[in-house]
């Protein structure tokens, strides 16, 4: 629980970083969050739960990356993502007897290149007009592509 706390006061401190160099057209940074496997592994005493009824917490794992933004005028940017991702799941900790008994278990690591170009179509400067010029509204759309690796592995047991 320690981690946790620590990651979230982190990414609330690069939050705040981030915010502070919005105003240059070129910024960089990193990315942390979580991840976690949702299927046909693992998962918790029925057979199949819809949605994310099914997932098991205690399997949630880090998930990191960089990012690199440019912005060439106010209207055009361009962003590109590196991504690292961990997931895995067992059945051993089911509590789905079936499950359980199959005794099936994986790990992966998913790592993700992406580049998208990105139109900020509408942009409001000072939202609530306060005279702080602190908080912008830029709504965007964007389109890119990306490419993943991943390689599933298993332990025996």
């Amino acid at each position: 629980m320690k981690f946790v706390n620590y990651i979230l006061v982190l990414s609330m401190f690069l939050t705040f970083v981030s915010k502070a160099q919005a105003q240059y057209l070129t910024d960089f940074g990193i990315n942390i969050g979580a991840s976690n496997y949702l299927g046909d592994i693992g998962g918790k005493e029925m057979i199949r739960r819809d949605f994310i009824f099914d997932m098991k917490l205690s399997q949630t794992k880090p998930s990191y990356g960089l990012f690199f933004r440019h912005r060439f005028n106010e209207s055009y940017g361009i962003t590109t993502t590196l991504t690292f991702a961990n997931i895995a799941g067992t059945d051993a900790i089911t509590e789905n007897p079936a499950r359980r008994e199959r005794n099936l278990s994986f790990y992966n690591t998913i790592t993700e290149l992406s580049t998208r170009a990105e139109y900020y179509f509408y942009t409001i400067h000072d939202v609530g007009n306060h005279g702080r010029y602190c908080v912008n509204f830029r709504p965007y759309v964007f389109a890119g592509l990306g490419l993943f690796h991943h390689a599933p592995k298993t332990k025996y047991q």
